[in-house]
């Protein structure tokens, strides 16, 4: 699939999964730039070709308290 588009950015949930991990690498040699979503840090799903955010979307505290937390503290340090 041939896709144009200026600034090509993913965000791909259960990247750490077998297909979100495939959906994921296929992006990035695609030309992608990559945001890979999972719920914990597994030491086999380590891929330095994408940037990942740690998030348990299933949970309402997980979604608010990270962006709230970075929005009201990241000034103070």
């Amino acid at each position: 699939m041939t896709l144009s588009v200026g600034n090509k950015r993913l965000i791909v949930t259960g990247a750490s999964g077998l297909l979100g991990a495939a959906v994921a690498a296929q992006a990035v040699s695609d030309g992608w730039d990559v945001v890979g979503v999972r719920r914990s840090v597994r030491p086999s799903h380590r891929d330095v070709r994408w940037r990942w955010l740690d998030a348990d979307l299933t949970s309402r505290a997980s979604i608010a308290g990270d962006p709230c937390e970075a929005r009201w503290t990241s000034r103070a340090s």
